[in-house]
């Protein structure tokens, strides 16, 4: 029902234009109805979608963390990173999204300049806090397997990377702040039908430049440097191993671990591939060309690219957390209620170090060397 304050202004109105007040009832109900991008079924449909994200972004996340950070200060360096990936993809969940997904469905933006403005800058700082903590774990592990980098050498180097992270994030977000503020729809006489947030650039230059620059830094260079690091674990990890026609045991299981890895990282590469290129992709198009949209309903595609990157904040716990052994026993061991044992640093890692490998090895022979004695 549409409401109006005063109905003796309306009929003066009549009187000054060219329209009666049913026209101008059925335009107001028109823009009433018009403050939704979507229809009910599309817009619940979202919400609901998001609202299923959210709760496993933080679930998973919050599980991670809980278990990670219960390990103290002891931690080895892929689990500070870690850390920091969880803490960033909470933060995305409980404070981003939920205003996000207000953004998305509805054209009246009610929040005020200040959350225009700290929304989407915000979010610009915990994609990217995400994006370069990943780029930085693919490093840890390629340095940790490939020159055998001591543990506390560097632990060093973690928080000096960390910091570097959050602050290059930071400062690539602040054009968001800078550009982003509320443009008044106006109706007749001047009344404010609606409020946007949205985007205001001094000129179609520094939006393409930023927008080139935030696809180079948060897509491109982290997918290839990503995908070149793994491909060079892999291919050191398979030159260290024997090849698949020996029989000791041992040598199986080392060969069957190398697979898992390889396609574990391969998982971690295309899962980041997948989630983010969509969205990339349709960005790129509408600073090229925005003329390519013509007929096509661009807010929901738009929300369906954004739900499908969002789908990255449930799937980077599974893929570094969740699917480690390690954690997997300490997750069981904190349902079961006992006491969770501390594995050594260096378990804590996706991937075995040379070092491991090497200790594997003298355990192995050692025990083979017992074994002969005892038969003799």
């Amino acid at each position: 029902m549409t409401h109006i304050g005063n109905f003796s202004s309306l009929v003066d109105l009549q009187d000054t234009v060219n329209f009666s007040i049913e026209e101008f009832l059925l335009v107001s109900r028109e823009y009433q109805s018009d403050d939704h991008w979507f229809s009910k079924e599309a817009e619940y449909s979202i919400i609901i979608c998001f609202v299923v994200l959210i709760f496993l972004g933080l679930a998973t996340n919050g599980v991670l963390f809980y278990i990670i950070a219960g390990k103290g200060r002891h931690q080895s360096s892929r689990n500070w990173y870690i850390l920091n990936l969880a803490a960033s993809d909470i933060l995305t969940c409980a404070v981003c999204k939920p205003l996000t997904v207000v953004r998305l469905v509805m054209k009246n933006w009610v929040l005020g300049e200040t959350l225009c403005k700290l929304v989407t800058s915000l979010q610009t700082v915990y994609v990217f806090v995400s994006t370069f903590t990943l780029v930085a774990l693919a490093v840890d592990r390629y340095s940790a397997i490939i020159y055998n980098k001591h543990q506390t050498r560097r632990k060093h180097c973690v928080f000096i990377c960390l910091s570097f992270i959050w602050t290059a994030s930071f400062c690539i977000s602040i054009p968001m702040v800078v550009v982003h503020d509320i443009e008044h729809v106006k109706g007749f006489n001047g009344n404010v039908l609606y409020s946007l947030c949205t985007e205001k650039w001094e000129s179609e230059t520094a939006r393409t430049t930023y927008s080139v620059l935030v696809l180079l830094l948060q897509y491109l260079s982290p997918l290839v440097a990503i995908v070149i690091l793994h491909l060079f674990i892999g291919r050191f990890l398979g030159s260290r191993l024997p090849g698949s026609s020996a029989d000791d045991a041992s040598i199986r299981r080392k060969q069957r671990r190398h697979r898992k890895n390889i396609i574990l990282l391969s998982t971690i590469a295309i899962a980041f591939g997948v989630a983010w290129f969509p969205l990339h992709f349709v960005n790129a198009l509408v600073t090229l060309d925005y003329s390519l949209f013509t007929g096509i309903d661009f807010p929901l595609l738009h929300a369906l690219c954004m739900m499908l990157a969002f789908t990255s904040v449930c799937l980077n716990p599974i893929i570094y957390g969740l699917l480690n052994t390690n954690v997997q026993r300490d997750f069981m061991k904190m349902c079961v209620g006992y006491k969770r044992s501390s594995p050594n640093q260096e378990q804590l890692g996706l991937i075995s170090t040379p070092h491991e490998i090497v200790n594997s090895n003298v355990y192995v022979c050692k025990t083979k060397s017992c074994n002969h004695m005892s038969a003799i």
